[in-house]
């Protein structure tokens, strides 16, 4: 079977393994003939920059065959959560921003990796972290808000019958992410 465009989104708290994650991903899915381009979230741009970053690097994105996407984060998810943290609001309404792009998932060779292996292991790997002003300070909140938004992906991708667009990563269960990189293979071939 020839492979068909693929796109994976990272999603996580700070300290999650998320990075890590995307560079062994992207090493993973290069050996196996795919051309990668990791793609960062741009942080806070502002709503109509938000918006054009999500129309022109997700939503209108035509991948050929062994072409694979890997997102760092992007904003309908991690704004509404580090927003309403750091800054009591978010730039981008969740609604219909949100159910858009997990809608979205189901209709294309996409899926959601949400990296999480438990919040005392989050805690400690931002303390080695310099750049975590104020997420040091709010980190239980930050790491309730993913939760609770994963769950909300996990409702929806079942209503439409497509759970199978998510993964649930946990480094420490999975230090030489072989169960990651069996549920991968079965997504690429």
């Amino acid at each position: 079977m020839e492979n068909e465009g693929l796109i994976i989104i990272f999603e996580g708290c700070d300290g999650s393994g998320k990075s890590s994650l995307i560079k062994s991903t992207a090493s993973f899915i290069q050996q196996v003939g795919f051309d990668v381009t990791t793609i960062h979230s741009p942080g806070s741009i502002g709503y109509q920059g938000m918006l054009d970053f999500m129309n022109r690097e997700y939503y209108n994105l035509e991948l050929g065959e062994h072409t694979a996407r890997l997102f760092d984060r992007v904003p309908p998810i991690s704004e509404n959560i580090y927003g309403p943290v750091l800054r009591n609001h978010s730039k981008l309404p969740l609604i219909p921003h949100f159910t858009n792009l997990i809608y979205s998932l189901s209709q294309h060779n996409a899926y959601l990796v949400y990296c999480n292996p438990g919040f005392r292991e989050i805690k400690q790997n931002i303390k080695k972290l310099p750049q975590m002003v104020g997420v040091k300070d709010n980190i239980d909140l930050i790491y309730d808000y993913y939760r609770t938004r994963m769950e909300m992906v996990e409702v929806f991708l079942d209503s439409v019958n497509s759970t199978d667009r998510f993964y649930k990563y946990n480094y420490k269960a999975d230090r030489k992410m072989k169960n990651f990189q069996l549920w991968l293979i079965g997504k690429i071939e």
